[in-house]
């Protein structure tokens, strides 16, 4: 996208257990209004964002401890 300058993990890579944060970076404010994980077998998972009602260029997201396995991660942001 246009407005997403950096992610990491990069985006559409892969989160990993070993994963404890989501970066985004984007070219202006932007409010993150939600971000989930969903694992290969389509389950998903809801992350807590601590500023979703401010406008940031960067966000972190917290990931919670997760199983063994892969996930995406897919974010709405305007």
């Amino acid at each position: 996208s246009d407005l997403l300058r950096y992610s990491s993990p990069a985006e559409n890579g892969v989160v990993t257990a070993k994963d404890a944060l989501l970066e985004l970076k984007f070219a202006k404010k932007t409010k993150l209004v939600s971000v989930e994980l969903v694992d290969q077998d389509q389950n998903k998972i809801l992350l807590d964002l601590p500023h979703t009602s401010l406008m940031w260029k960067q966000h972190k997201v917290k990931i919670p401890h997760l199983s063994k396995g892969r996930y995406s991660a897919k974010w709405l942001a305007r």
